[in-house]
């Protein structure tokens, strides 16, 4: 072997060698750096007070099937007030948010909040709305609070308050007209009028001066009917009381009604996915639909949007309160109007009116209006048949707002969403 190769030999070797050490370097496991001072994972010292606060919340609901127990299907009421009476002997008052929680501060000693003593008294109160009753035992509640050192709030109530079920007074209310001199008056004298229950029982109804009847009903099927005793005309009206007040749309005698549409389609204004609000476009649902909006019922904050929700997560609304116009999407058709839930977006309009009118070319052919609440909901029974436009009108321009609004349509028009109207008229 000659120098050349000696010498090419070592540097090879000397190259393994620096490359094995490199390697087994790189290969160590680095080790963790133990900070034997950190306090990030150490358990609480419990002993240490905290000056922090939390909300205590009565829980209201509107309960749909008025059973007295929170459960699948009820819904949360918003801006029902609660009251709030202090060991003191003063008072506080909250309403409901939108999630039916109307919220109380507690904190230990802390004088400023609502909750703050132990060992005492704390009584609250749900104030009842007009024309709705409790369906539980619980309106009044009176809770206890105990120190809890270490808790968020440094006390804890011993028993929370439990939640708070409500429901409307189930009222029907309605009108009898007969074209008069002026147009609506009925000659009372000549109309018989009662309605049939649940079990098939018919109970006397009385007509005012102006021709409205209301009465008290029972969750079922019902009719009302209407005897002309001069002309013998009979109106049969058939509706359903769930669990909302039902307004009838007028029983109008020498009125001829035609047949209705083959159809039925609802507007539950659920089909919203982009986005939580939008404009309802032209064709949905075989209609045209001018100045009505689709929203998710939380995005405003407002109570109106909770509490006349019907179904899903979305209602409609008259965009900036202008009035609502819906059409046929194609022209030279017609549709029928079945009904509709309605109540008003706000509480500064609590008992905005509603006026609906359904036209049929330049005729207006039926013309109502409604009481609106933002506490629930109202189910207007319309069976407006045959029609071409139909105008929902707030008297004071306020905020509407409608959930499952029912249609019938022509056959070759989209396919309609299945399931019976709530309401049919079998007379004339």
């Amino acid at each position: 072997m000659n120098l050349r190769h000696s010498l090419a030999l070592a540097l090879v070797a000397v190259s393994l060698a620096l490359l094995w050490l490199a390697f087994s370097q790189q290969a160590t496991t680095p080790q963790p750096t133990i900070n034997s001072g950190s306090t990030n994972y150490q358990d609480r010292d419990w002993s240490e007070p905290q000056q922090n606060s939390l909300n205590l919340s009565v829980y209201i609901y509107r309960d749909r099937n008025r059973n007295g127990s929170y459960d699948i299907g009820d819904l949360p009421m918003a801006s029902i007030a609660v009251d709030l009476t202090r060991p003191d002997g003063s008072r506080r008052g909250q309403l409901s948010n939108i999630n039916g929680f109307t919220n109380f501060k507690m904190s230990y000693q802390a004088d400023g909040f609502d909750i703050h003593q132990t060992d005492q008294d704390y009584s609250f109160e749900v104030r009842i709305p007009p024309g709705w009753t409790a369906t539980t035992d619980n309106i009044r509640q009176i809770s206890r609070f105990k120190h809890v050192p270490g808790s968020v709030a440094g006390m804890a109530a011993i028993a929370p308050p439990t939640a708070v079920g409500l429901a409307p007074a189930l009222t029907v209310s309605g009108t009898v007209q007969r074209p008069g001199p002026d147009g609506k008056t009925p000659d009372q004298n000549a109309i018989r009028l009662y309605a049939v229950n649940p079990q098939g029982h018919p109970l006397p109804l009385v007509l005012d001066d102006a021709g409205i009847f209301e009465f008290e009903a029972e969750i079922g099927s019902w009719r009302v009917v209407a005897e002309h005793l001069h002309s013998g005309e009979i109106l049969s009206r058939e509706f359903l009381v769930a669990d909302t007040p039902v307004q009838l749309a007028s029983l109008i005698f020498d009125r001829q009604q035609s047949k209705p549409m083959l159809q039925i389609v609802k507007q539950d204004f659920e089909y919203l996915t982009r986005s939580p609000i939008s404009k309802i476009p032209g064709g949905h649902l075989g209609l045209d639909w001018n100045y009505l909006i689709a929203v998710d019922n939380q995005l405003y904050n407002a109570p109106g949007f909770v509490n006349i929700l019907m179904s899903g997560k979305n209602a409609g609304y008259n965009s900036s309160g202008h009035p609502v116009t819906i059409t046929p999407a194609l022209a030279g058709q017609y549709f029928d109007f079945g009904g509709a839930y309605f109540g008003v977006a706000w509480p500064q309009a609590e008992g905005e009116t509603l006026l609906i009118k359904a036209w049929r070319g330049e005729t207006v052919v039926a013309q109502e209006q409604i009481p609106l609440s933002y506490l629930g909901p109202i189910w207007f029974d319309a069976d407006f048949r045959k029609i071409d436009k139909l105008t929902l009108t707030t008297a004071h321009y306020w905020q509407f707002v409608a959930d499952d609004m029912l249609f019938r349509i022509d056959s070759f028009m989209p396919q309609p969403v299945d399931g019976p109207l709530n309401g049919t008229n079998t007379g004339n």
